[in-house]
């Protein structure tokens, strides 16, 4: 009978939840140097190598109006196509330089780009935001840089207020990946692990309880602030819409000067 030893990870809210450690797991005793062989030769090397290739000629793409032309909606689906098989990377494997690529940021490239050119066209890199989501190392997630965890909250603000299909799926998952990004380390900082599914949902999720079921805990609405509530720390929320909330006063007064002056407006009666 297997044992798996259980190692402790802290909380955004400073709880202890048991993650297991897949170093100690049947399933992943492989070393890291078999880990990359087994890598390298899986058929998700191969788009890969393609994404590679092409993505150049889509970061310099001018942003357009995706209906408006033919050519533009070949581009689109031709971009979805490149990056759909990125998602079978084998899952909760560390991301490294496998063929002279980096993986971690070629994934976060794939967003960024899918995000500028079609931001209402959300099955471009739907699929890649679920899997850095869902299946990416805590410890590579905290690799992820500034620019591109302010792309995703700008994913997760404009989805959350989209009533399309799309904004009800990539606005959690991406709100996922930057609170998973502030947990604190544990001492020790044992990062390379594979976090426990029920504790991603419970803790990660973006959830906390409220008094009438479990209620999201938000990002602050400031210019490039990336702080986060807590199960126990509520941001304030804008005393007019109700709806955007800040960590300081500060970022209040920077985002109502930035615009937010201009969109907020009063809830319904």
């Amino acid at each position: 009978m297997e044992n798996k030893e259980e190692v402790e990870i802290v909380g955004i809210d400073g709880e202890i939840a048991g993650v297991e450690n897949p170093s100690s797991s049947a399933d992943n005793r492989s070393s890291d140097s078999g880990q990359e062989e087994s890598l390298r030769t899986s058929t998700y090397m191969t788009p890969l190598l393609e994404f590679d290739k092409k993505i150049g000629s889509f970061e310099n793409m001018e942003t357009f109006d995706p209906d408006k032309t033919e050519t533009a909606l070949d581009h689109r689906d031709s971009y979805g196509c490149l990056i759909y098989p990125l998602y079978y990377r084998p899952k909760y494997l560390r991301m490294e330089t496998v063929g002279g690529i980096d993986e971690l940021k070629t994934y976060c490239k794939a967003v960024t780009v899918g995000w500028r050119l079609w931001p209402h066209h959300w099955t471009t890199f739907q699929h890649i935001i679920d899997y850095l989501s869902m299946y990416t190392l805590l410890e590579d997630v905290k690799r992820m840089e500034t620019p591109f965890l302010l792309t995703l909250k700008d994913i997760a603000v404009k989805n959350e207020n989209d009533s399309g299909f799309g904004g009800l799926f990539m606005a959690p998952q991406a709100k996922r990946i930057i609170f998973q990004w502030k947990t604190p380390l544990p001492p020790g900082g044992i990062a390379s692990m594979r976090m426990n599914p029920l504790m991603l949902k419970a803790m990660l999720s973006g959830m906390k309880p409220g008094p009438g079921g479990p209620v999201e805990m938000e990002i602050c609405g400031g210019i490039d602030c990336l702080e986060v509530e807590t199960r126990v720390v509520t941001f304030p929320r804008c005393g007019k819409c109700k709806k955007v909330v800040y960590h300081s006063k500060e970022c209040q007064r920077k985002a109502w000067h930035a615009g937010h002056k201009k969109v907020c407006k009063a809830p319904p009666v």
